[in-house]
């Protein structure tokens, strides 16, 4: 109960994207990701009861890191390594342009 089995779904992380059109409501939008190590973030998946990530406020997000959701019984940052929160470098600088359209 509770759960949509209607698929495909667009929530999500999606990686090596270059080039992304979006369309909604308002209009099309489209992105141009000039580095590698951009994720595009749609929506929340919050599907799962025991998924606990703080996703970022709204529903479009570009991002250097995917955060862990962890599993039925575990925290994120007890899985693995991997799923610990992301620590940045320092400064991280990248190019992205955006084209709005009606």
């Amino acid at each position: 109960p509770g759960v949509d089995y209607n698929y495909p779904h667009s929530a999500g992380y999606y990686a090596g994207i270059h080039e992304a059109s979006l369309r909604s409501a308002a209009g099309q939008l489209h992105v141009t990701c000039a580095q590698e190590d951009t994720f595009i973030r749609l929506g929340k998946n919050d599907e799962g009861e025991k998924i606990i990530t703080a996703w970022p406020k709204g529903d479009f997000s570009l991002l250097h890191a995917i955060p862990g959701i962890g599993n039925k019984f575990h925290a994120p940052e007890l899985v693995s390594p991997q799923s610990r929160p992301h620590a940045a470098p320092g400064k991280v600088h990248g190019k992205v342009t955006f084209q709005f359209s009606p």
